[in-house]
């Protein structure tokens, strides 16, 4: 069930109050399609081309729009450190991504997509049902309130004046999320009323983009060819020798791979993620080696939201392969580090997997990058279809529990094993009934959240059945983990297991099976502290329910001076504390406090 942000209540007071209702609806409906130029104008509306400027983020560029009303849009924009391109045809969807390769539309972008077109060419005027809303206040002014709803009981508002059917607001209602645009200098073209000014904003989420028109055109007999999308995209990929070698990496706390590459030029370290919409620059790296960002974005993480810049023209070597002028997201990592105990001057992302069969053999502690253009699977194992979602990521099926396959995101950036979302966990019940769930802290860019944790008895991923996988269990939240539009994200700790190679240009996901895929125990926190390092001490962020620190008395906010007698380290103190508190059960770990507590807690399996 979906939860309104804005609740707008009418009383009707009987049959007749609802027929006056219905009744004021249809004059104001009316009154407001005169002031647009006419219902025959705008049935006869056929195409739109209009040219201008966008603003957004602190930066400013050219906008091209075409749209045509059997089901064509195609947009295309350059705000010089980065540029895109969105296409639309009745046969589906594609967008060009920011370092310019093709991206296949998702399917609930694409129908957000086909509701602009039909927004744009007026159908819910023409054809749409209207209710009367009542009366509302908004921008120093009072308004009479058109709805026009849709199947899934989302809706948009028309604000519109009373007196002569003007509009200048409209409100949007799509699941939680609720959007205003604001239209102004109105002209009126070929006997049409069009908005010249543009201005969007999500609510929670702040100003969005800006669109200023320099000219609208209407009726200018576009074709279909007029949107077609180049398929081949950019070429950001070059192998600098015919036949691809394994790579050897490490694999940072038993889950994350590391490997070294260089960036313009300069050698260092990355962090793979195949979750990540776009590759990153920890801002402290990017100012070392001279790289500036441009603009302020939103960069959404796992739990939440972080402001970034973008630079472009950056260029990354991994071993014999070279990307070439990317376009990159600049953020600040620092506070990321302190709980990671590794720095990360890069996170590479989708640009990679997009332009290559990307080849991890986790139990050999390799990779391969094909060429994707000759690369034929030929190996023994299983394989699955990968469906695209938002930003150009994947999306495979799993069972949780024997219940019926669900969509989750494969990441390899993510450490857990599985993380279930909310709106997933609620619809299936999957905490109900569970005598023991314990928490986790934990997240990436946008910060930390506190999770339900359990081990759940089978997790069915391409044809394997896994037992005991360890799952958080995320909390509502703005971040990538508070979507509903599938279920959860499948990270390294089930990737580990197996041979994964992800074809993204087939929408294939091949997986092999390990030595010990299936008897190998998960590696847990049997301590049940999540700390963070500073000034040669831990302080401690969360102690998770049922655990041995939990039964010995340790809270939220105690420092440690010493594990096992020795102070940590800047260099060592996140891998230390892993590896401490992930000793078998019936370890004993002995614990100073800052406060002169001496404590003794035995490592026990509490979830």
């Amino acid at each position: 069930m979906k939860r309104r942000t804005v609740i707008l209540t009418t009383i009707l007071l009987g049959a007749a109050a609802a027929g006056c209702a219905a009744d004021r609806g249809v004059e104001l409906l009316d009154k407001h399609i005169a002031w647009r130029g006419g219902r025959s104008n705008l049935q006869n509306l056929r195409d739109i081309t209009a040219r201008g400027k966008l603003l957004v983020a602190g930066l400013e560029g050219p906008l091209t729009l075409m749209e045509q009303r059997d089901g064509y849009r195609k947009v295309e924009y350059d705000l010089g450190v980065a540029s895109a391109a969105e296409f639309v045809t009745p046969d589906g969807g594609w967008e060009l991504n920011m370092s310019g390769q093709l991206d296949a539309m998702d399917h609930l972008k694409l129908a957000g997509q086909r509701r602009l077109i039909d927004s744009a060419f007026e159908r819910h005027l023409l054809g749409g049902e209207v209710v009367h809303a009542g009366i509302e206040e908004h921008g120093g002014r009072k308004w009479e309130v058109l709805r026009f709803g849709d199947d899934d009981g989302d809706y948009t508002d028309l604000l519109i004046d009373p007196h002569d059917g003007a509009l200048t607001w409209a409100r949007t209602v799509a699941g939680e999320q609720v959007s205003w645009e604001q239209m102004e200098d109105w002209r009126v073209v070929d006997g049409v009323r069009m908005p010249f000014s543009n201005k969007s904003e999500t609510e929670g989420a702040g100003a969005g983009p800006t669109v200023v028109w320099d000219e609208v055109r209407l009726n200018q007999n576009l074709t279909p060819g007029d949107f077609a999308a180049d398929k081949a995209g950019r070429k950001v990929v070059q192998f600098k020798a015919a036949a691809a070698d394994w790579i050897p990496f490490t694999l940072y706390e038993d889950r994350y791979i590391y490997m070294p590459c260089a960036v313009g030029g300069v050698e260092t370290e990355l962090l793979l993620d195949s979750g990540a919409g776009i590759t990153v620059l920890d801002k402290a790296f990017a100012d070392q080696i001279g790289i500036k960002g441009q603009g302020e974005i939103t960069a959404r993480g796992t739990s939440g939201t972080q402001s970034a810049s973008l630079a472009s023209g950056v260029n990354i070597t991994v071993g014999e392969l070279e990307l070439t002028n990317l376009t990159v997201a600049i953020i600040d990592l620092s506070d990321l580090l302190k709980r990671f105990g590794r720095s990360m001057p890069v996170i590479l992302g989708k640009e990679l997997f997009n332009s290559t069969v990307v080849d991890i053999d986790y139990p050999q502690r390799r990779i391969r990058l094909h060429d994707a253009a000759t690369f034929a699977y030929e190996e023994t194992g299983h394989s699955l279809e990968m469906h695209p979602t938002h930003d150009g990521m994947r999306l495979v099926e799993l069972s949780v529990e024997g219940r019926p396959p669900a969509l989750f995101q494969v990441d390899t950036g993510s450490g857990a094993c599985v993380d279930i979302f909310d709106a997933y966990t609620r619809e299936q019940g999957l905490l109900s009934g569970r005598s023991r769930v314990s928490t986790a802290y934990g997240g990436g860019v946008g910060g930390l959240v506190e999770s339900k944790l359990v081990a759940l008895d089978s997790l069915d991923f391409a044809g394997y059945s896994i037992k005991g996988v360890p799952a958080r269990f995320a909390p509502p939240g703005d971040g990538g983990f508070g979507t509903a539009e599938y279920a959860g994200n499948l990270g390294a700790g089930v990737f580990t297991r197996f041979r994964v190679i992800f074809d993204f240009t087939r929408n294939r996901l091949h997986v092999e099976p390990g030595p010990d895929w299936d008897s190998a125990p998960f590696s847990k926190n049997r301590l049940g502290l999540a700390t963070h390092y500073e000034d040669g001490k831990l302080t401690i962020l969360h102690v998770a329910k049922f655990s041995p620190a939990e039964r010995a008395g340790v809270k939220a906010g105690d420092v440690i001076d010493a594990v096992n007698g020795e102070s940590p380290s800047e260099e060592t103190w996140s891998p230390d504390m892993k590896k401490t508190g992930r000793a078998a059960a019936g370890t004993p770990v002995r614990l100073r406090m800052a406060d002169g507590r001496e404590l003794r807690v035995v490592l026990a399996d509490y979830y």
